[in-house]
């Protein structure tokens, strides 16, 4: 059994994943900076207006505007300022074809693209692993509140007690802008099971 860390659009591929395989191959759970849905329908109630805001140039066909997009969506990624070698690496590992962020940015009003919409009320009931969740306090990506939410749904309908971590004056990136931080309190959380 492995630990799987997810963090931000890695929620959902993992809630994806425990949806189709259960839990059984996991030893414990990281849930980061991820909204707290509960379907399908709701995605994207827990995204800043700011994120919001640049849904037209990130899915724009327009290449100037699409670079443009994500290099704001990178700005808007960290509380702190990377080196320009970091936020270049930051933004080449996250450019996107229009086409794949119109997918990902499909609850956005207008024509419904993607799945039909789930009930995560039942898969969050089976989450029957050590879970911890993880968030930076001024995220501008993820609404911060969305950290609390989640881990008050995870006490209302599961048999687990969730580890609730804020990264104060932190960003979204809380793993590059709080690395010490976040490997201490992973490493603590992974010696308790």
């Amino acid at each position: 059994a492995c630990v799987v860390v997810a963090h931000s659009a890695g929620n959902a591929i993992l809630r994806e994943y425990i949806r189709k395989y259960g839990t059984g191959a996991l030893s414990g759970i990281v849930l980061g900076a991820g909204e707290s849905v509960t379907t399908s329908v709701s995605l994207g109630s827990g995204l800043t207006p700011g994120l919001l805001a640049l849904a037209p140039l990130i899915t724009s066909p327009n290449f100037i505007d699409n670079v443009q997009g994500f290099a704001k969506f990178v700005d808007l990624s960290s509380a702190c300022t990377f080196d320009q070698s970091t936020h270049d690496t930051f933004m080449s590992a996250n450019i996107l074809p229009p086409s794949i962020v119109g997918a990902v940015l499909s609850f956005i009003p207008g024509p419904r693209i993607g799945p039909p919409p789930v009930n995560n009320d039942a898969l969050y009931a089976s989450f029957n692993k050590p879970t911890m969740i993880a968030q930076g306090s001024v995220d501008a990506i993820v609404k911060p509140e969305e950290a609390q939410l989640l881990q008050n749904k995870l006490l209302a309908v599961s048999s687990i007690t969730p580890t609730l971590k804020i990264y104060f004056g932190i960003g979204h990136l809380f793993p590059l802008e709080a690395v010490t931080a976040f490997n201490a309190d992973l490493l603590a959380w992974l010696s308790t099971f």
